[in-house]
């Protein structure tokens, strides 16, 4: 029989990314006890070690603009004690402890790590009284009460199991007037990408591909994806677009491969082990 662990909040925030993680140390700043749920065994959601895409926004293309706030102190933090450069590919753990450390160091957060959402617990039609969480490795079962429930899943879990109204895919143009919106609204969505990074090793390598991989000989089997190599400089926190004839000018590692998605017709969400 599984026990229940109830425990009481005045915030709870699903999600541990870099907006869930801003949310809930702002709120813990604020005087809220506050419940952090993250289903992963690290902070930073896309930006994680796991995943590797950097934090950016409008700030990043040029160096008279920037976010600030909570997330500014993550990165000065990150950049203080962290060497390696920004860049689609090169996050590393350096990011994940700083963003574990911010979160520990609010003595009225707490933090659910390997905890997932698994229902709503509904106080009355439309009104969410608690959100049941299952945490592996312990298989403990928590049952979270909070005033305050913020959705920072990605996915809009805890939304979507209170009942909360959403749109999946592409609305039509002339509903907000968007002129890049296509005539009729329909189910698309962006896919989900393979990430990748390569490291030169100053020799030819051979690759033995596993056997179900499917084969793209020639960028022309990539239809309208960017080829081009992201190759970072060596000893320097930026990176390149270098072309065929700039590659001695550049050592070190590839970074930020966005070549092969997979999205429509398949549901991101529903459909996720099927396009992996």
């Amino acid at each position: 029989m599984t026990t229940v662990t109830k425990e009481h909040f005045d915030v709870l925030v699903a999600g541990g990314g870099v907006a869930g993680v801003c949310a809930a140390i702002a709120a813990a700043r604020h005087g809220c006890k506050v419940a952090l749920v993250q289903d992963r065994p690290v902070l930073g959601g896309n930006s994680s070690s796991e995943i590797r895409v950097p934090p950016g926004g409008a700030a990043t293309p040029q160096p008279w603009a920037r976010e600030t706030g909570i997330v500014e102190e993550l990165q000065l933090e990150d950049r203080a004690r962290n060497h390696d450069p920004i860049w689609e590919g090169t996050m590393n753990s350096n990011w994940d402890l700083v963003l574990y450390e911010w979160v520990r160091r609010e003595p009225n957060l707490k933090l659910f790590l390997n905890t997932s959402v698994r229902d709503a617990v509904m106080a009355s039609p439309g009104k969410l009284a608690a959100a049941l969480c299952a945490q592996t490795g312990s298989e403990r079962t928590f049952m979270l009460h909070a005033s305050v429930f913020v959705d920072c899943t990605g996915d809009g879990t805890l939304g979507a199991a209170a009942g909360a109204e959403f749109r999946h895919g592409r609305e039509a143009r002339s509903e907000f007037g968007e002129s890049l919106a296509p005539e009729q609204a329909d189910s698309k969505t962006q896919g989900s990408s393979i990430f990748f990074r390569a490291r030169d090793v100053g020799r030819p390598v051979p690759f033995t591909p596993p056997p179900w991989a499917e084969d793209y000989p020639t960028e022309e089997s990539l239809h309208k994806r960017s080829h081009g190599m992201f190759r970072r400089r060596e000893y320097s926190g930026s990176a390149s677009m270098a072309s065929a004839d700039d590659q001695t000018r550049y050592k070190g590692e590839y970074a930020g491969y966005w070549w092969i998605e997979v999205g429509v017709p398949y549901n991101t969400i529903s459909d996720n082990h099927a396009i992996r």
